[in-house]
């Protein structure tokens, strides 16, 4: 009995190393897959597409978890909020690169500022960034975000 006792508590354990092993390998099949399509691009094999490679690779970083679909979508959303910056008159730059800085402060000025969504009728519907775009806090055990809409 205390011998099946040692084995029953070495099982107990065990298990959680294991399960996170085999989350590992997962992880490590979904960057193999994302690095064989990009490869193929690459090679010629298959059309290059920048936005596609942005994805395989954030989708294998999320552990296989976004949907294309979506992720094409915010990255629609958020060029067109950029440009909207850019045409708003806000931003101040006079020098012979001002389309290069304009685009540049843009960016920032999204990834760094809320950014009012107003409607055509003046209605403010919300802003960039919101609680709403952020869906996934970082995990404790490997500090990873994925943070795109559900």
């Amino acid at each position: 009995m205390n011998f099946t006792l040692k084995y029953m508590v070495a099982i107990f354990l065990l298990v959680p190393f294991a399960k996170e092993n085999l989350r590992t390998q997962y992880s490590q099949v979904f960057f193999e897959e994302a690095f064989l399509k990009i490869t193929s691009m690459l090679l010629g094999e298959t059309d290059l597409d920048f936005q596609k490679s942005v994805f395989l690779t954030e989708n294998a970083y999320c552990d296989n978890k976004l949907d294309e679909n979506d992720f094409k979508f915010n990255i629609t959303l958020y060029s067109s909020t950029c440009r909207g910056i850019m045409l708003s008159g806000n931003i101040d730059y006079a020098e012979k690169d001002i389309d290069i800085a304009m685009a540049q402060c843009a960016v920032f000025m999204f990834m760094t500022d809320s950014i009012p969504i107003i409607a055509s009728d003046s209605t403010v519907l919300g802003s960039i960034p919101s609680h709403t775009t952020m869906t996934t806090l970082p995990d404790r055990k490997t500090g990873r975000t994925c943070s795109y809409p559900p």
